[in-house]
């Protein structure tokens, strides 16, 4: 199984460093590759270049909504609507931190792959995996 992990040198948080490390805990024999963008725009051409994964999954972090933001976000509607469906994690860094965010993250991939979460939620409101 390969999971992608696609972000932007741009983006405020870095957090597939983490989640690989999480997911490869997590999953026998997982492959987990990690494409960094130059610039916010080039992510859905990574994503379009990408064949043979399992999953892809876009994380990206920003201090300011900006125009190319929202470029991303339009381009990656665009590109699940051609059938290259992505888990997405586009948000305000605001709050955020990266042990968390690497957590929620993990947890989505495993949800999304196995389907075991557990139904309690915690304080914070997120879903944690318990069983694969």
């Amino acid at each position: 199984m390969k999971i992608a992990l696609v972000s932007s040198k741009s983006s405020e948080l870095e957090v597939t460093a983490r989640v690989a490390k999480i997911l490869t805990e997590s999953i026998k024999g997982v492959e987990v590759v990690s494409k960094s963008a130059d610039t916010n725009l080039d992510i859905p051409k990574i994503i379009s270049s990408l064949k043979g994964f399992s999953l892809v999954v876009v994380a990206l972090y920003y201090a300011k909504e900006t125009a190319d933001v929202k470029v991303v976000m339009e381009k990656l509607v665009d590109l699940d609507l051609k059938g290259s469906a992505t888990l997405k994690f586009i948000s305000p860094s605001e709050e955020a931190d990266e042990k968390t965010e690497s957590k929620k993250i993990a947890d989505a991939v495993l949800d999304k792959l196995f389907g075991k979460v557990s139904k309690k939620s915690s304080s914070s409101g997120f879903r944690s995996f318990t069983e694969i």
